[in-house]
């Protein structure tokens, strides 16, 4: 059998051979290449001045001194008060009588007084038996069982809101006995309440008229009205 010689020359144990010597040189070329870097890292460490911290600002202020506290001089102690003088007494010499004498006083005769007039009678109290005699009022009556005034109607509304007072109504009752106004005197504290018993008593209530002795007269009377669930 014939063997081709490869045209790269030289056989193929010898290529290995320069392959790995070619390996090895680059590796150690690698090497030196990185111990010369550190080399020279630390050579450019060394030369560069070293880094001083900037110096620390300082501030100054400007402190007053305080005054320094006098010490309170005593206070002086109180000048004495002279006593007041003695007062002396002197004794004077008792007086004389004196030899001259005053002569005697004339008495002034009495004045009369001066007469006083008589007291009137005091007027009479009493009336005159011919004055008129007030005759007696009697307020309107809305009570009386003849009369038959019904009871408002409980609204339905108040009664399912649970809606429950005592109110009072202002009447004027004419002399015939019709109610001609009706007011509000004291509400129930429920509209619905106050607007229900005013027009029972407007539309359906009569009432008997005010009497002054025997005539009937206008006059005004208080209505008072319960609502109430109890019932």
């Amino acid at each position: 059998m014939v063997q081709v010689a490869s045209m790269t020359g030289g056989p193929p144990a010898y290529r290995g051979g320069q392959e790995t010597a070619r390996h090895r040189a680059t590796a150690v070329g690698v090497v030196v290449a990185l111990h010369a870097g550190l080399a020279g890292a630390f050579v450019a460490a060394q030369l560069r001045p070293p880094i001083t911290p900037p110096e620390p600002t300082l501030s100054v202020s400007f402190i007053t001194e305080a005054p320094a506290s006098t010490a309170p001089t005593p206070p002086q102690p109180p000048t004495p008060t002279p006593p007041p003088p003695k007062t002396q007494m002197l004794a004077t010499a008792r007086p004389t009588a004196s030899p001259m004498t005053a002569p005697p006083m004339e008495r002034e005769p009495p004045r009369e007084a001066p007469a006083q007039p008589a007291p009137s009678a005091p007027p009479s109290l009493t009336a005159p038996s011919n004055a008129p005699v007030a005759a007696t009022t009697t307020p309107p009556n809305f009570t009386a069982a003849y009369l038959k005034n019904p009871s408002p109607v409980y609204p339905i509304g108040s009664r399912r809101r649970r809606e429950q007072g005592v109110l009072r109504l202002r009447v004027q009752v004419s002399p015939e006995g019709a109610p001609t106004q009706v007011l509000l005197d004291r509400s129930s504290g429920w509209p619905e309440l106050d607007a229900a018993a005013m027009d029972v008593v407007k539309k359906r209530y009569k009432f008997a008229p005010a009497k002054q002795g025997d005539r009937a007269v206008s006059a005004w009377v208080i209505v008072p009205m319960e609502f109430s669930l109890n019932r």
